[in-house]
């Protein structure tokens, strides 16, 4: 099983009250989610460093409930450099959570 969920609730803002976010995870949180079913951890990271500093800014210092389609943009272009970089380095914090999940034999 294959999850991509909200990280990190300090960054929890109006943008994710308005798509449908209740909370945002750490790696502590699904991990004790984890516990008592038959699954494991396969793989847990971060993404997204670059969308996390972008995110903050709307979420705490603006209070939008809209992204900006100038800054969108911008981000689109710096995606591929930004992959390539967190694919070699990982991130120790991210505006997403991927998680892979096995289920236990």
């Amino acid at each position: 099983m294959v999850l991509f969920l909200p990280a990190l609730m300090a960054a929890y803002g109006p943008i994710d009250k308005a798509v449908g976010h209740f909370r945002r995870y750490d790696k502590r949180m699904v991990t004790k989610l984890v516990e008592g079913i038959p699954l494991r951890i396969e793989k847990m990271s971060y993404l997204n460093l670059l969308g996390l500093l972008g995110w903050f800014w709307y979420a705490k210092v603006s209070r939008s409930t809209r992204q900006s389609d100038v800054l969108i943009s911008i981000y689109n272009r710096l995606v591929p450099v930004v992959d390539w970089v967190e694919r070699r380095v990982g991130t120790p914090i991210g505006l997403s959570l991927l998680v892979v999940l096995r289920k236990s034999i």
